[in-house]
């Protein structure tokens, strides 16, 4: 599975890398204004569809921001459930909730011209953070969040997801020169993700393991700690009341490494 869709995202990264190669000599903007205005035309013929969904979408640069920002609120969203018991026992009322919530925050978003100027800047500068900080953010929930083989489907999902949503903004944001090709080469960081989940996910349990080792290494010195002060306070070294505060200090420290 995870094969077949790596492959799937491959062709697609590529056969747009391609038609970029062929802009080169037919001119860019020649070759994004024909995929714009042909996804402005899908996006006319499915409009009554989506609309009730995710709201009006003026154009297909825009309806890539609010998907962009749909799937970086799901993912927030779902990572915030997860942790609660009840949802973390009922994954479809999870996925349910958490779908239901992000697409009431992008339907009934107030003011379209700020998610215009957060998500689709001119600037190249711009144009490299609005693209760099949803990266990150997604890396830490899908790669962090969504740890173990158990989610390996998703992860990889969802970065296919992640990687469409810049290769359409590529095409449909030609007129930005240079700064255009941030998309790319965001497409091709989640295009690495897929690549790459095992060997990020070994990294990431080798250092909960380290994380595991270095806390019982220190309740052990913690429980040593407490039966010397138990001794001292036993041959009379130690007063009661100096008893008392280190064993205050050190139940502190154990209350701390068990979180």
């Amino acid at each position: 599975m995870k094969k077949g869709v790596a492959l799937l995202f491959i062709s697609l990264v590529i056969s747009s890398f391609l038609i970029g190669s062929v802009s080169a000599e037919t001119g860019f903007s020649s070759v994004g204004e024909k995929v714009k205005t042909f996804m402005d035309g899908g996006l006319a013929a499915i409009g009554p569809i989506i609309t009730p969904i995710i709201g009006e979408t003026t154009d297909s640069p825009y309806f890539f921001a609010k998907i962009l920002f749909f799937i970086i609120i799901l993912s927030i969203v779902w990572l915030a459930l997860s942790r609660v018991e009840i949802f973390y026992e009922y994954v479809v009322v999870l996925w349910t909730v958490s779908i239901a919530v992000s697409i009431l925050a992008v339907k009934y978003m107030s003011d379209a011209q700020w998610l215009m100027t957060m998500l689709l800047p001119y600037e190249a500068l711009g144009v490299t953070i609005s693209a760099g900080l949803p990266f990150a953010v997604y890396f830490f929930i899908v790669n962090i969040g969504m740890q173990g083989p158990k989610y390996k489907t998703v992860r990889s999902v969802a970065w296919i997801f992640f990687g469409v949503i810049f290769i359409g903004l590529w095409f449909t944001r030609y007129d930005l020169g240079d700064a255009t090709y941030v998309y790319p080469v965001t497409a091709l960081a989640c295009l690495l993700m897929i690549i790459f989940d095992g060997t990020l996910q070994r990294f990431f349990y080798k250092m909960k393991l380290d994380r595991y080792s270095a806390r019982d290494d220190g309740r052990q010195i913690v429980i040593e700690k407490m039966v010397r002060n138990d001794n001292l306070l036993a041959n009379g070294a130690i007063t009661p009341a100096e008893h008392a505060a280190t064993k205050k200090r050190l139940a502190k420290q154990m209350v701390a490494l068990n979180r």
